[in-house]
C-alpha cells in the first residue's frame, strides 16, 4: 500500500518547518514531511508519493492523477484546489494561472485571461468535470481513493454544492474552520502543524470505512 496525494500548497506542506525558505519567503523543493499525507502515511505505516504543488490548479491536479502510473494497492488521497486558478499546458512548460496574476506585473498571459477571458460559472462548470472525470477515471482503474474540496466551493460560489451533484467520494472539509483553530505555518499564511494532523486524522478515518 502507499499514500499518494494530490493537492496544492495545502497538501504540500508549504510554510512547515522543513519546507519554508525564510530569505527567499518561498516553499522548500520537495513536500514537508509534517504535512498531512505524510502524516496519515504514518498511521498506515506506509510509503507517501506527495505529487501537490503550491499554486496547483484544479486542471494540474485532475491531470496529474490522470498522468499517475498507480499500483492496484495504492491509495489516493485528493484536495482540490480554489475555484479561480488555472493553468496553460505547453511543450516547454506549464503556465499556472491565479487571480494573483492581476498584481504579477510579468504574468501578461494571467493578466490577460483573468480579464478578459475567465467567468466563475466557466470554472464551476469545468472543475465539476475534472473531478468527475478524475473520480470515473480512478474507479475504472480499482484505485481506492478519498477526495475533499476546500469549504469555500459551497460558501462563496452562487451555482450550487459539488455533493449536489452526487460526485463519488467527494467531501467538504471546514477548511476555513480548521485553518483558523490551530497556529498557522511559518510563513503566517498556510496551516500549521496542529491543523495538518487535523486533516490527516479526516483521511483516515474516511479511508477507513
Amino acid at each position: 500500500m502507499r499514500i499518494i496525494a494530490f493537492g496544492c500548497s495545502n497538501t504540500y506542506g508549504h510554510g512547515l518547518e522543513d519546507c519554508w525558505n525564510q530569505q527567499l519567503r518561498a516553499p522548500g523543493p520537495t513536500p514537508s514531511n509534517l504535512a498531512w499525507p505524510a502524516l496519515l502515511a504514518k498511521k498506515f505505516n506506509c510509503d507517501v508519493i506527495n505529487k501537490s504543488s503550491p499554486g496547483a490548479s484544479n486542471k494540474l491536479i485532475w491531470q496529474s492523477i490522470l498522468d499517475f502510473n498507480f499500483r492496484i494497492d495504492d491509495v489516493c488521497v485528493v484536495l482540490w484546489s480554489y475555484l479561480d486558478r488555472w493553468c496553460v499546458f505547453s511543450d516547454v512548460r506549464t503556465h499556472s494561472l491565479s487571480t494573483w496574476s492581476l498584481t504579477n506585473k510579468g504574468d501578461k498571459k494571467g493578466k490577460t485571461y483573468y480579464k478578459y477571458v475567465y467567468e466563475e460559472k466557466d470554472h464551476w462548470i469545468m472543475t465539476r468535470s475534472f473531478i468527475y472525470t478524475a473520480s470515473s477515471h480512478l474507479k475504472e482503474k480499482g484505485i481506492k481513493n478519498v477526495m475533499c474540496y476546500h469549504d469555500q466551493f459551497d460558501k462563496q460560489s452562487k451555482y450550487g454544492t459539488l455533493n449536489k451533484y452526487n460526485l463519488n467520494n467527494v467531501s467538504s472539509i471546514d477548511y476555513t474552520y480548521i485553518k483558523r483553530k490551530y497556529p498557522l505555518a511559518l510563513d503566517k499564511a498556510h496551516m500549521g502543524p496542529k491543523a495538518h494532523e487535523r486533516f490527516a486524522n479526516i483521511y483516515y478515518k474516511k479511508i477507513g470505512k
